[in-house]
């Protein structure tokens, strides 16, 4: 028997045909417009946001969707600043808007100048910037976006300076803003606590008939397993601060009166007892 003869068979190469993808050309991704950005200009790192025109259901009078632009991606150290500089190009940028997520309302913003109220925007965010008129913003979206936009005129300090830069700015208050503002604060609330004051006393006075005005206080109305467990752990405390039995006198006339209730509990069980023989009805002898 011989050995069995394998045929070889040649398969063809399949070619796959690349076309040529012009690299300074991006497409768009999902209705957006890849747009270049570039933190100075000799920087040698360019980062990708998506750019489109503002458009929701939810209107917002300070977000025109005719004149707004939505920005997505943007890395963290981009300000206020260096957004209104990149696109200044386009026209005048009259507000921005950052925002940790998409939203159609407008950002929360601190009451006080030296209070935050809402924590800053940190890591990467959105932004809606809003330009004087509609042809801006249509000139902002048509760019081309093989040219990068440049955030700041000349190269921003390291990361260590910004925080130090940052912190030199916290430390160094205006006392005086600071006094005037703390003082207006406690005078508004000393103006609601007198208000508040004045109310509940026009609320206790009789009105022209005799009648007082009663109203209910806030609060959940308490159970009665409830009421009895504060009632029990009142007397509990009561109990310990008591002195009970601590004179000689009072130590003899306790044990006494112990003794005397078990010989009135003895002989009420005596007569129970004697009740029960009386009342049994079978008698087997």
């Amino acid at each position: 028997m011989g050995k069995p003869q394998f045929k070889q068979v040649k398969k063809k190469k399949s070619t796959v045909r690349v076309e040529p993808v012009d690299s300074e050309v991006l497409p768009e991704c999902e209705g957006y417009k890849i747009m270049r950005l570039k933190a100075f200009k000799d920087s040698p790192t360019v980062h990708f946001v998506l750019a489109k025109e503002h458009s929701v259901r939810d209107k917002c009078h300070r977000k025109p969707e005719n004149r707004t632009i939505f920005l997505r991606s943007l890395p963290p150290f981009v300000t206020e600043e260096s957004i209104r500089n990149a696109f200044s190009q386009f026209g005048t940028v009259v507000d921005v808007f950052f925002h940790s997520s998409p939203s159609s309302s407008l950002p929360p913003t601190n009451s006080s100048l030296f209070f935050e109220d809402v924590p800053p925007v940190k890591g990467f965010k959105v932004a809606y910037l809003v330009f004087e008129k509609e042809e801006q913003a249509n000139r902002a979206i048509l760019a081309p976006s093989d040219v990068p936009l440049v955030l700041f005129s000349e190269k921003p300090p390291s990361t260590l300076n910004h925080w130090i830069d940052e912190y030199n700015g916290k430390a160094t208050l205006d006392l005086d803003a600071l006094r005037s503002e703390v003082d207006s604060y406690m005078a508004d609330y000393d103006q609601s606590q007198r208000s508040a004051e004045m109310s509940k006393k026009e609320e206790e006075e009789e009105d022209a008939d005799g009648w007082v005005t009663v109203t209910k206080k806030s609060g959940i109305p308490r159970k009665e397993s409830v009421h009895n467990k504060i009632i029990k752990r009142q007397n509990n405390k009561l109990q310990k601060t008591q002195l009970v039995n601590f004179y000689r006198f009072q130590i003899r006339e306790s044990k006494m009166n112990h003794l005397t209730k078990l010989k009135e509990k003895f002989e009420e069980d005596k007569k129970r007892i004697a009740q029960l023989k009386e009342s049994r009805k079978f008698k087997p002898f």
